[in-house]
């Protein structure tokens, strides 16, 4: 049962991988992590109320696509900062990414407890779709040519 949920989770990350570089450009970066917050949440969320595991598998296509595209986050944050403080921004991004799965594990855990996992999982999923409508208000690119472009020089070995 796992292994099947887990292979739905896995063909949606791997056809976002194969449509992600297309729809980048097309979208934006903004506008993309939005779309992918959105597929992840609505994908738990309904993958929580699926009457079988046949249900939950197709529930869980969309949200690995979603998955997928959130991976352009990390990118995206690298890009828009500036070089000179770039490991402190990815330093900052990273604390606050493992800090909200942590809270969000820890909230599920109280939620399954006092309901069930059903029930910790579509509010998880709700949760996240609502995460989705706060992206227009992040500080990230509406398209890729607002990204800072700026390489970042690496040291030439033996030169050091």
């Amino acid at each position: 049962g796992y292994g099947s949920l887990l292979a739905g989770f896995g063909l949606g990350a791997i056809a976002g991988g194969l449509v992600l570089q297309r729809i980048r450009y097309a979208l934006g970066p903004r506008t993309l992590v939005g779309v992918g917050f959105a597929l992840y949440g609505v994908g738990f969320a309904a993958m929580a109320s699926a009457p079988n595991a046949a249900v939950a598998f197709l529930c869980l296509v969309p949200a690995g696509t979603g998955w997928v595209t959130l991976s352009m986050l990390n990118a995206t944050v690298q890009l828009a900062s500036p070089p000179s403080a770039k490991a402190r921004v990815m330093a900052l991004y990273q604390v606050a990414f493992l800090l909200s799965w942590s809270v969000g594990a820890t909230l599920a855990g109280i939620i399954a407890r006092a309901t069930d996992e059903r029930a910790a999982v579509r509010i998880g999923g709700l949760g996240v779709l609502a995460a989705a409508m706060f992206v227009r208000r992040m500080g990230l690119a509406s398209k890729d040519s607002e990204l800072v472009a700026a390489p970042i020089a690496t040291p030439v070995p033996g030169r050091m």
